[in-house]
């Protein structure tokens, strides 16, 4: 298998008796790239990790999106995704729901941010979310950024331990939708940057080794600069 840290669409990752895996194919007897990322091998499955990619909705996955649209049973809610997801009324009314006398303006407009996750999907129709379930629906507070969704492995870690770590060294909570779109809880505009500083690290530099040494080096840094100002 090639050396090289990051493959292109095209290029031969190995030859032989290998299955294909995510965003590769086989022609004759060679699994070929079909993404710019990082080929990875698990068994004798080769795939690679896209290292740009956009959000498909998966059944279960935890996201954040905003609202788009009102109608009168429903809302469209933005998920950073080619799809646009679908709230049904009745999952925020409850089965009582009457379109004559309930008013979906009334309880979420526009621009309104939530927690949902993705209850159906099937690509050949708009996913459908509910915020019921907890931790779930309107986000009041917080900050919210982007990190692309191939990256979201990398921002989590293994056994959430990458995550874990950003958490403690800035004192915030943490929620990363699988759609890309995270939440940080915090009331300190200086531990919001230092968030949104280690994620776009993370994206940036995600292909490349000791990932978790140069997070916690950047972290500690920028903790020391502030005890540093504020000491003289």
């Amino acid at each position: 298998m090639s050396g090289k840290p990051i493959v292109v669409p095209g290029e031969i990752l190995t030859s032989g008796y290998y299955r294909v895996g995510e965003n590769t194919i086989k022609l004759d007897n060679s699994i070929i790239a079909t993404k710019v990322g990082i080929p990875q091998t698990k068994g004798n499955t080769i795939r690679v990790i896209a290292l740009k990619s956009f959000y498909i909705p998966k059944i279960h996955d935890l996201i954040i999106g905003v609202v788009s649209e009102v109608y009168y049973n429903m809302w469209r809610v933005n998920i950073f995704s080619p799809y646009v997801a679908v709230l049904p009324a009745v999952d925020v009314f409850g089965r009582r729901f009457d379109p004559t006398k309930d008013n979906t303006l009334k309880k979420m407009d526009a621009g309104t941010v939530l927690k949902a996750r993705i209850t159906f999907f099937d690509r050949t129709q708009d996913p459908v979310i509910t915020i019921r379930g907890e931790g779930l629906g309107v986000i009041e507070k917080g900050f919210i950024t982007y990190v692309n969704p191939s990256k979201i492995a990398k921002l989590i870690g293994k056994k959430g331990n990458m995550l874990q770590k950003i958490e403690q060294l800035t004192n915030t909570k943490i929620t990363v939708g699988q759609n890309g779109v995270i939440l940080i809880e915090t009331q300190s505009i200086s531990a919001k940057d230092k968030v949104i500083k280690t994620i776009k690290l993370i994206e940036r530099e995600a292909h490349l080794s000791n990932l978790g040494d140069r997070v916690t080096k950047i972290l500690k840094e920028d903790e020391e600069n502030e005890l540093e100002k504020t000491t003289n």
